[in-house]
């Protein structure tokens, strides 16, 4: 039996549940219109649980998007009245989002009036459940049945599960009322799961701005150092690229060994900001989110497997003149990046490229390099990364920004899917691709509507297991927020896929 159990602390009942803090991610209750949300049916009963269904009251069934005869569903039991029904709690947009997400398993819902009489309980078990099975493709057994309810439905809810244990082994029971819609989301992503690869995983993000310290990380005294590389390159204009001589700053983590190899992530900063933005500080604010803290603090004490940082540049050298429109140099990078920056860093630190930097052994070694960036540098992350150079890295990470219109939500999702799963048919996995932001953020609604399309569209994309989006409440368009997606980056980036 597992119990999903909130009460209000201020009834007196004590908190029952796994999580630190309730999260939902943003939107999760709202009406999508790239999600079909199917019509309920209206289930018909025979005695003795009909008397529920009087005055007016109805069973509902919300079946699952592609629903078949030919597959077996588990069943979530939802207990409905006058007083909280989840009809008015948005309660199909939280179920049928969160499928469509794959943060929950795909089950039939059933909404259920009930009554608080010691015959419901028989009526629900005689009645209502082989209703449903009778009529559906249901997944029989105590393992696929669930019930739940809020307030006093709840507390019917708790009685059901207590004394039909032989039948449904998850309950919730949810207080208090502001919490109700955030609770059922909980429940539900919790439920059916074996935890196969083909479900998602929580990876417990951390989406809160206030719970990463900025200037209070333990003193390990095991720093990283910051090194300079120079290299050549070109500004690739089409019919005049001219040289350039330019440098990306190294994190080579405390107690680098050259005769063994490291993963490696290209770290590019945003628009009017330099190649020492992220990890090295800049001469006004120095490194005021304290990134280069962190991530020694994240490596020393086994977080995360200690990997090289690099942080570069979209911008050119003086010298040379800029495009008309400097977001092209978001684009314009996949050239540097794959000719120029890669070469010149990976012959002078063992990555596992293993200082050959052949294209033979760059895109052979992919699993083990990643790209990140906010802002211009999240623009370059999908651009000149993930589009322009999808043979050489596996992981992503793109904070706040993908610079798409509206009248191509649509298209663009389809070129996004397309590279991932082209990529997988091919012998070129994903690893992860970490999508953030902000509740706050300006660039928030392209980046927003093109990745949930993503994932609600591709099967191959599982939140959690190769995919998430993680949108921070309150955050606005600046460092805090990066910093905190950076160190959600960092736990999942270069783990076996």
């Amino acid at each position: 039996m597992c119990f999903y159990v909130i009460y209000s602390a201020k009834k007196g009942k004590k908190i029952v549940t796994e999580d630190k803090e309730l999260y939902a991610p943003y939107g999760y209750d709202e009406t999508k219109d790239f999600i079909t949300y199917s019509k309920p049916e209206v289930l018909e009963l025979v005695d003795p649980a009909s008397s529920i269904t009087e005055n007016g009251k109805k069973i509902l069934v919300y079946l699952p998007d592609r629903y078949s005869e030919d597959k077996k569903y588990p069943v979530l039991y939802l207990l409905n009245d006058d007083k909280n029904n989840w009809n008015d709690l948005s309660g199909q947009q939280i179920f049928t989002n969160a499928m469509a997400f794959k943060q929950a398993n795909r089950m039939i819902v059933v909404m259920t009036p009930y009554d608080k009489t010691e015959g419901f309980v028989k009526g629900f078990a005689d009645s209502i459940m082989p209703a449903v099975e009778n009529r559906y493709s249901v997944a029989t057994g105590s393992d696929n049945t669930a019930v739940a309810g809020c307030d006093a439905a709840g507390d019917v809810a708790l009685r059901i599960g207590t004394e039909l244990s032989d039948k449904i082994a998850h309950v919730g029971v949810f207080a208090p009322e502001e919490d109700y819609k955030i609770n059922l989301y909980s429940f539900i992503c919790r439920l059916f799961k074996r935890g196969t690869n083909d479900e998602g995983i929580s990876n417990g993000f951390v989406a809160s701005l206030d719970v990463i310290p900025t200037d209070n990380f333990p003193n390990l005294n095991k720093p990283g150092r910051n090194e300079v590389v120079y290299y050549d390159t070109y500004t690739y204009d089409e019919g005049n690229s001219l040289p350039m001589h330019k440098y990306a700053n190294v994190y080579v983590p405390y107690g680098y060994d050259p005769d063994k190899p490291y993963n490696i992530l290209y770290l590019m900063h945003g628009g009017g900001e330099n190649a020492e933005t992220w990890i090295v500080g800049d001469n006004r604010y120095g490194d005021y989110t304290h990134n280069q803290d962190m991530v020694n603090f994240l490596f020393a004490s086994g977080f995360c497997e200690p990997c090289i940082i690099v942080t570069p540049t979209f911008y050119r050298t003086d010298d040379v003149p800029m495009p008309e429109n400097h977001r092209d140099l978001t684009k314009i990078f996949r050239h540097e990046l794959r000719n120029d920056l890669i070469p010149a860093i990976e012959a002078k630190y063992h990555t596992y490229a293993d200082f050959d930097i052949s294209e033979e052994s760059l895109t052979g070694s992919r699993m083990h390099r990643a790209f990140a960036g906010f802002s211009m540098g999240s623009g370059t992350t999908y651009a000149s990364a993930f589009y322009g150079n999808y043979d050489m890295f596996a992981w992503f990470a793109p904070y706040s920004g993908v610079f798409v219109d509206e009248d191509q939500y649509d298209a663009e999702t389809d070129r996004f899917i397309k590279v991932i799963e082209d990529g997988a048919a091919n012998g070129m996995p994903l690893g992860f691709f970490y999508s953030g932001n902000g509740t706050k953020d300006w660039v928030r609604d392209a980046q927003y509507a093109i990745m949930y399309r993503a994932l609600a569209k591709s099967d191959y994309l599982i939140a959690g297991r190769n995919f998430d989006f993680v949108m921070i409440p309150e955050a606005e368009h600046n460092m805090w927020q990066w910093h905190v997606h950076l160190y959600n980056t960092l736990k999942v980036f270069f783990k076996e896929v």
